[in-house]
């Protein structure tokens, strides 16, 4: 082991992030452990719907995505110094309890020693009593609010790590802009979601049905989307097909493959939007972000007909 870590420049601290031994990158900041809602710009707290959110969900501090970022950045900076560890970009997963170069696990992968059949997962049929329409979610006046949900820190490690999680959201939320011609408005919820009390606690499906219960507030009209972030569940990611929740996994547990964070995103909200899996293997299916094996080494494509399932549904195009 101790070879593969040298020819991977793989360090001890690199290995004491990947399994939470080390602290919190942004610990000692209002980030780690107040509820923080962040906001594009304080001229949005004119909006009725703004203010009502921030009414209903009492957080501690509201901020700016300017201030927010400066803070993360800050943090990052001092954590390197001290630990010669990149928050933003860790070497190392945990593959069945064992410690491994990230690259070393795409190798894994490349040669089909490591399966992504159960990566992440999407339910169809279970209704649970969630804010549900006939359509689903699109965008209203083209426009559609993306709630971001960030975890607590709790025994069980289920805050998110680094901020892979936050960038990856921004990057795919690009795409659906640039792609389906809307106007993907995020809202930042940092340290407001308990996930203690889900059993068994790494399970992926409970965490979702926390998520859809414990924010069902958010979904006030049908352009409301809601994207919860965690660490340590057993899969990359999971979605309710044409529903409104979905859950992204920065570092899944359970022998699961990590996928980067930018496709988890754009994966579980196009399951929103009514896109179905596209296979496991990349050879089965036309490269595409609705695949596991083409979500797995990052693309940012969708393919024709996904493509068009999340367009037509996006927006609001219906027999």
């Amino acid at each position: 082991m101790q070879k593969l870590y040298k020819k991977y420049n793989v360090t001890e601290n690199d290995i004491k992030f990947a399994k939470g031994e080390l602290p919190h990158y942004l610990m000692g900041t209002v980030l780690y452990d107040k509820e923080v809602i962040v906001i594009e710009d304080f001229k949005l707290l004119d909006d009725e719907h703004v203010r009502d959110v921030i009414k209903k969900s009492k957080p501690e501090i509201v901020m700016t995505s300017k201030q927010r970022s400066s803070i993360m950045e800050k943090a990052r900076e001092r954590y390197i110094k001290k630990y010669s560890v990149d928050p933003a970009n860790p070497k190392v997963d945990i593959l069945n309890g064992v410690p491994l170069p990230k690259e070393y696990v795409r190798e894994l992968v490349r040669s089909g020693k490591l399966g992504l059949e159960d990566s992440e997962k999407v339910i169809n049929a279970e209704n649970i009593g969630i804010k549900s329409s006939a359509t689903g979610p699109q965008a209203i006046n083209g426009k559609v609010y993306v709630h971001i949900v960030e975890a607590k820190n709790d025994q069980y490690w289920h805050k998110p790590d680094g901020s892979d999680w936050l960038s990856g959201t921004y990057a795919a939320l690009d795409r659906f802009e640039e792609e389906f011609g809307v106007d993907m408005i995020p809202y930042e919820y940092w340290n407001a979601w308990d996930l203690s009390d889900i059993s068994p606690a790494y399970n992926a499906s409970e965490a979702l049905k926390d998520l859809e219960q414990d924010f069902a507030f958010f979904v006030v009209d049908d352009n409301h989307i809601v994207i919860g972030w965690a660490d340590r569940l057993d899969h990359n990611g999971i979605a309710r097909m044409n529903r409104f929740h979905s859950v992204g996994v920065e570092d899944p547990c359970c022998g699961k493959a990590n996928w980067p964070d930018d496709s988890v995103a754009q994966h579980e909200i196009s399951h929103l939007f009514n896109a179905g899996e596209g296979g496991y293997w990349c050879w089965e299916h036309p490269e595409c972000i609705m695949n596991y094996c083409h979500a797995f080494w990052g693309t940012d494509e969708w393919c024709g007909s996904h493509w068009y399932d999340v367009f037509v549904n996006i927006n609001g195009i219906h027999d």
